[in-house]
């Protein structure tokens, strides 16, 4: 056990005790290649398939076949991005997302423009919801292949108007694609009530192991999706290599549980928030307003000094913090600051500001170091 308070469960959590117990397992058991012709190997192809419709079943799609296995998040987002924007069929290709996305979002973005991919980046709200009227008038200015938008964002908790957005994109004739590595857990997720035709997934953001993600895949009505690894023509051609199965049991079995128990962890977390809320000194509040739509487990928090300052200051407490993504650390604690909360108009607390991010998991006796820490600051 760690002696560290740790608040850093948007960026990875430690992998489940039940989750560990299965992977292990799975690792000695389905050892053989999936893609193998004999018995042995076909008994990983089952457990793969069996995990594909857990997986499928707990977020909502209507086939097995609509998940796609891939490395991480990441690599799922670049899939689902590069992929549908440079598949052959595409003449002209256009990407619409906002400028709170997450960089693995951004910079597969970045590389789109580099292949002649038009891409606009809308601002959002100041509250960081997307702008409805904005994404309107940009799917109306030219045709669109994609519209990218993450259902809960990374560092202020913000949780998008998920089923607007889908109907925006698909009045205009674009796909849907949402990055759900943050909403796994913290809200309900269900594919068909968002009616996206894409939707990326990691891990270790809900107590799996790293090294796994998945893309969902919408199979009717089709999306077309060009492989951005080649080799074998695995998972329907979009993502070569020999499956881990272990992996993948793992993620599925944690997906299950995830959704199964996002209620009773929605509750939990809720109220250690609501106790870090009621116990902050004045001069510390939140980014966004309550009435805001957010998930309980992510709070970012506007304060009176540098955020690396404090980073340095919780490290020697043994609080485990942040100041935004764990994936621009080094930005965030420079001078700049979050580019999400520049985007959302909040210059002034941007490079000031702190992201406390909680689980159902977490200890009394953390959520008392943390308080105390504020207290003392």
């Amino acid at each position: 056990m760690t002696d560290w308070a740790y608040f850093d469960y948007a960026a990875t959590t430690a992998i489940d005790e039940e989750i560990f117990t299965v992977y292990t397992a799975a690792l000695r058991e389905y050892f053989a290649n999936s893609g193998a012709f004999y018995d042995l190997a076909k008994k990983s192809f089952e457990a793969i398939f069996a995990a594909r419709c857990e997986f499928a079943t707990a977020i909502g799609a209507d086939s097995s076949d609509e998940i796609i296995w891939t490395s991480s998040a990441t690599e799922a987002n670049n899939l689902a991005l590069k992929g549908v924007c440079l598949h052959k069929d595409v003449r002209e290709g256009r990407l619409i997302t906002v400028a709170t996305e997450h960089k693995a979002v951004l910079d597969a973005a970045g590389s789109l423009l580099k292949n002649a991919v038009k891409v606009e980046i809308l601002p959002p709200r100041a509250d960081g919801i997307v702008d409805l009227d904005a994404l309107e008038a940009a799917l109306k200015e030219r045709k669109t292949t994609l519209v990218s938008v993450m259902a809960v964002n990374n560092e202020t908790g913000v949780v998008q108007p998920m089923r607007e957005i889908a109907d925006l994109a698909h009045k205009y004739g674009a796909k849907f694609h949402t990055d759900a590595t943050q909403a796994l857990g913290k809200i309900p997720v269900n594919i068909a009530d968002w009616d996206c035709d894409l939707a990326s997934f990691s891990g270790h953001k809900i107590f799996a192991p790293k090294g796994i993600g998945a893309l969902f895949v919408r199979k009717f009505p089709k999306v077309r999706v060009a492989a951005q690894i080649n080799g074998g023509g695995q998972e329907r051609g979009m993502r070569a290599g020999t499956l881990p199965t272990a992996l993948i049991i793992a993620f599925a079995r944690a997906c299950r549980k995830a959704v199964e128990n996002q209620e009773n962890w929605q509750k939990i977390t809720e109220n250690l928030r609501a106790e870090i809320l009621n116990n902050l000194p004045e001069k510390i509040c939140l980014n966004i307003a309550d009435n805001t739509p957010h998930c309980s487990q992510i709070l970012s928090l506007a304060t009176d000094k540098n955020s690396r300052e404090l980073l340095e200051l919780a490290n020697t407490h043994k609080i485990a913090i942040a100041a935004g993504s764990a994936c621009t650390t080094e930005t965030l604690q420079g001078t700049g600051g979050s580019y999400v909360l520049k985007a959302m108009n909040k210059q002034a607390v941007a490079a000031k500001s702190l992201r406390i991010s909680l689980a159902h998991c977490s200890k009394n006796w953390e959520i008392e170091r943390l308080i105390n820490f504020f207290q003392k600051i």
